[in-house]
């Protein structure tokens, strides 16, 4: 019967209308879940980028993982995890091997420098922390590394 048809016909095309429009709000509520996505990643990069500036201009002062996160106002657990997607290493980490390297760099300008004035410069205030630290992250002490450097210069 062709009223039965028509009307089957009617059905089928309400169907694919209401399926087209539901289609087009998910491929929008997609395009606008992956701009979001782009977004929050482009911005904790950004953060992560400022948290390196931060640490490259104030390594020689005390700081702490609680400082950095109360100055870009977020967790350090969330801060952490940001820096870390993004640098590959948590941010005390980074200090850390930041500081000595610009101990290092120190050393090889001014090796006449007292290795405890040259770990009060990169913010170790005790000697003793810094020599241990210098040798964890180097595998030398301060002063077998100014040796190396006069024997290898």
């Amino acid at each position: 019967d062709i009223s039965m048809v028509t009307k089957m016909t009617q059905e089928s095309f309400s169907v694919c209308t209401e399926m087209a429009s539901f289609y087009e709000k998910e491929v929008g509520l997609l395009n606008e879940y992956v701009l979001q996505k782009k977004n929050a990643a482009e911005y904790s990069q950004q953060i992560a980028d400022r948290i390196i500036d931060y640490l490259q201009e104030n390594y020689q002062n005390d700081i702490s993982l609680q400082m950095i996160a109360d100055a870009f106002h977020f967790t350090s657990a969330y801060l952490t995890k940001i820096f870390k997607k993004y640098v590959g290493d948590t941010p005390q980490h980074y200090l850390t091997g930041l500081r000595i390297q610009k101990a290092q760099q120190l050393i090889r300008q001014s090796p006449n420098l007292p290795a405890q004035v040259v770990g009060r410069m990169v913010g170790y205030e005790e000697p003793s922390y810094f020599y241990r630290v210098f040798k964890s992250t180097t595998g030398m002490t301060p002063a077998d590394y100014r040796d190396q450097l006069k024997r290898n210069g």
